[in-house]
């Protein structure tokens, strides 16, 4: 990971609560421009979570413009409250706040940028984590009328190499439960070792009469 400041090198250190017990940070009423960014490179293509840290304060900016490059799809952007954390996971020590799921293709790098646009408060550039996570897709319904039966089937690709599980229910839509189908819930264990291995839910259907 590297991290690259443009907030003129503002560096508070031995502050605890922050990450390693310092940041970087920018000013309310600093001019427009600034920017602070972290870069993750050589990357295998898959699938990315991206979470940030930040110690939250009410003296925080409510509106730190956050962009991700490097991305299928070209780029993403959001506004991030940095007087509040929403504890998306846990992690050395810190609570961390998901800024997305990404792909990443076979060039390699993400990048995420904070900017200091129209302010409102102070800008911290604190920690940013990354890791791989497995895809999940999802086949559309076959049904089997003479079963009675209508089966999903989930496939599991770009694997990270441990064990894995996928919690589901189902809801109504167009169908309506006890007289559609059968109500059903459960959870799949992935090997998470395996390219492409497959799970199937099997959902029963009512009889209409």
């Amino acid at each position: 990971m590297q991290r690259k400041i443009s907030f003129s090198d503002r560096l508070l250190e031995n502050f605890p609560g922050h990450y390693e017990d310092d940041n970087y940070y920018l000013p309310q009423g600093s001019p427009n421009g600034e920017s602070a960014s972290w870069q993750f490179d050589n990357l295998v293509p898959g699938l990315y979570r991206i979470s940030g840290f930040w110690y939250a304060h009410p003296n925080r900016t409510t509106n730190t413009q956050v962009t991700v490059t490097g991305i299928e799809g070209d780029s993403d952007s959001q506004t991030i409250n940095q007087q509040y954390l929403t504890a998306s996971l846990t992690d050395a020590g810190k609570n961390w706040q998901d800024i997305g799921f990404y792909y990443v293709d076979e060039n390699g790098v993400i990048t995420v940028t904070f900017t200091n646009e129209n302010a409102d408060g102070l800008v911290v550039a604190d920690a940013m984590r990354i890791e791989r996570t497995n895809a999940i897709s999802v086949s559309d319904v076959t049904v089997d009328e003479d079963a009675g039966t209508a089966t999903i089937t989930l496939t599991a690709t770009n694997v990270i190499g441990a064990p894995f599980s996928v919690d589901f229910s189902t809801a109504d839509g167009t169908a309506s439960a006890g007289f559609d189908y059968t109500a059903t819930n459960g959870t799949l264990n992935f090997s998470g070792t395996t390219e492409n291995e497959t799970q199937t839910i099997t959902i029963n259907l009512e009889a209409v009469s």
